[in-house]
């Protein structure tokens, strides 16, 4: 877990190297995607990675708080462009298909500042390949913290690492909560981040 801070300074540390758009980098070798800044970001800041690098990925397991975006941002929420079913350009992975939320979130992009609003984002098209600016919210359909970014005033949370034991020896259904929207099937075997223990979960 790194300082909110630190990662947004790590963003612009990024920015400014002008990386070019590439797909699956992070910037660290001039060339970085939409969620490759976020985790080259992060990784920058001391911070490890231990998903999938992808913006869909991003949302259901990296994510706190998602919502519709309905009034200001704030600086360090990550923003979304997203498509619903049978909307064009639509191609969730399969992966995410068992879960309640079938929205393809195939863009991402880091709020730096709220007021006047400045979202920065690695992109490629309309004359753009590398790192773009946005000055309003346009096709940003949601908002979202990343749960490895500490906010001022929040307790520093130590985390484990744990491996994932299914009795059938497949996979393990990872749940939003307890009897909640399936999100995810876990390999057995699979090393997981355990970040909170509640009621025996």
């Amino acid at each position: 877990m790194i300082e909110l801070r630190e990662f947004l300074q790590n963003v612009e540390e990024i920015a400014a190297e002008r990386p070019a758009d590439k797909l699956g980098e992070d910037g660290s070798d001039g060339e970085c995607d939409c969620i490759g800044l976020v985790i080259g970001a992060i990784r920058r800041g001391g911070g490890e990675w231990d998903g999938i690098h992808g913006t869909n990925y991003t949302v259901r397991n990296a994510v706190d708080y998602l919502t519709d975006i309905d009034g200001e941002l704030t600086a360090g929420e990550l923003v979304f462009k997203s498509r619903a079913p049978g909307k064009s350009g639509y191609d969730l992975p399969v992966r995410y298909m068992t879960g309640n939320d079938k929205r393809d979130y195939y863009h991402v992009g880091v709020v730096m500042n709220a007021d006047p609003l400045r979202i920065v984002h690695c992109t490629t098209g309309g004359g753009v390949n590398g790192m773009a600016e946005d000055t309003r919210v346009g096709q940003w359909t949601h908002r979202g913290w990343l749960i490895k970014i500490r906010r001022e005033g929040e307790p520093m949370v130590e985390t484990m690492t744990a491996t994932v034991v299914a009795e059938s020896g497949l996979t393990v259904n990872m749940r939003t909560k307890p009897g909640g929207a399936l999100v995810y099937r876990v390999p057995g075997g699979a090393e997981v981040t355990v970040t909170t223990r509640q009621d025996g979960w």
